[in-house]
């Protein structure tokens, strides 16, 4: 289980392009996910928690390791600065009902429930909100996945043959 859980957290960190120094969160995201699946090691395909409990776990507030996200953040004394920030979601709390979101600006890690998962825009939204994510924190990789970008380029280059 320990070689799943870290194969799981090394390929979340790398798909995602986020440091090292989310190991933690990864793992921790991992266990917590892996906790609610259902395994085959377990009798009628049980999960780890149903096995413990009895009852069928909710997944309904599983978000994606990684996801940019947009989160409110109270004013306060703070009148002129912005009440949303862009952060990516590194996983969730184990004491409260929030996510633990990186804010690149800040380069903070905090705990809200005000998350507005920005996964669901179109794709040229996607691009302004992992361009504007990269330039806030240089350690940042590009989220679109290679896969994409090879896509990308190959419709350009159909494009571009048949106009000639």
């Amino acid at each position: 289980m320990h070689r799943t859980v870290l194969n799981m957290a090394r390929r979340m960190i790398f798909a995602i392009g986020l440091p090292l120094y989310f190991w933690g969160d990864a793992v921790l995201d991992a266990t917590y996910v892996l906790n609610l699946s259902p395994s085959s090691a377990n009798p009628k395909r049980m999960s780890p928690l149903e096995m413990l409990t009895g009852e069928i776990p909710s997944i309904s507030d599983i978000v994606v390791f990684g996801s940019p996200c947009t989160i409110y953040r109270s004013p306060g004394k703070r009148a002129w600065k912005p009440q949303a920030d862009i952060g990516i979601i590194v996983g969730k709390h184990d004491e409260t009902k929030g996510y633990k979101v990186y804010i690149p600006r800040e380069r903070v890690v905090v705990t809200t429930q005000h998350v507005k998962n920005v996964e669901k825009l179109d794709e040229d939204g996607n691009r302004h909100f992992q361009g504007q994510l990269r330039r806030e924190d240089l350690t940042l990789k590009n989220f679109m996945p290679e896969h994409e970008k090879v896509g990308k380029r190959k419709e350009q280059l159909t494009f571009n043959a048949s106009n000639d």
